[in-house]
């Protein structure tokens, strides 16, 4: 590497590492849905970083898998656990006399 970093990477580089600092801070008191949040501003900083820079590869951190629930705050489980076929309601065929109104 090498070579001079515009001050708009030097900004976006600070302000991802503010948001992982806050991130850890988040996640120690418990709060995911601020952690996800920091984690996010995170990524997007570095996004913007990468493509200022044309790469896609630098500055990414070793790892941004986060433990934090996913979207929301809700864990996306089907709760198709509760409902049995009563659900398909099947009218009975009731002979219609073929004087009824179409």
């Amino acid at each position: 590497g090498g070579g001079t970093v515009s001050p708009q990477v030097q900004n976006l580089l600070a302000d991802a590492q503010q948001a992982y600092q806050q991130a850890t801070t988040d996640l120690a008191a418990g709060l995911l849905g601020a952690y996800q949040n920091d984690i996010t501003r995170m990524e997007n900083d570095l996004q913007t970083i990468r493509q200022l820079t044309g790469n896609s590869g630098t500055t990414s951190p070793s790892s941004t898998t986060t433990t934090a629930p996913t979207k929301n705050g809700k864990t996306t489980t089907p709760t198709t656990s509760g409902k049995s076929s009563t659900s398909t309601t099947v009218k009975p065929k009731t002979t219609t006399p073929s004087t009824a109104p179409a």
